[in-house]
């Protein structure tokens, strides 16, 4: 498992939950050309800002941290 840090942009403004299936991108400029490159693909998040519960936040908090099952082959 890795634990990344999210904003509301990168946590889809919260609505990510436990059991959900995501893409991890990485987008960085290189000789002046942006680009976008997949990190991981349709991995499993474990928790959310601590949270196991699969119900979208309530309180409209945005998380802050998002642990990620993460195999290496």
């Amino acid at each position: 498992a890795v634990t990344i840090t999210v904003d509301v942009k990168s946590s889809v403004e919260g609505f990510v939950t436990p059991g959900a299936r995501v893409d991890v991108l990485w987008i960085s400029t290189v000789r002046s050309k942006q680009g976008i490159f997949p990190l991981v693909q349709n991995t499993k998040i474990l928790s959310v800002e601590r949270s196991l519960s699969t119900e979208p936040n309530a309180e409209g908090r945005v998380p802050s941290t998002v642990t990620l099952l993460v195999t290496y082959d």
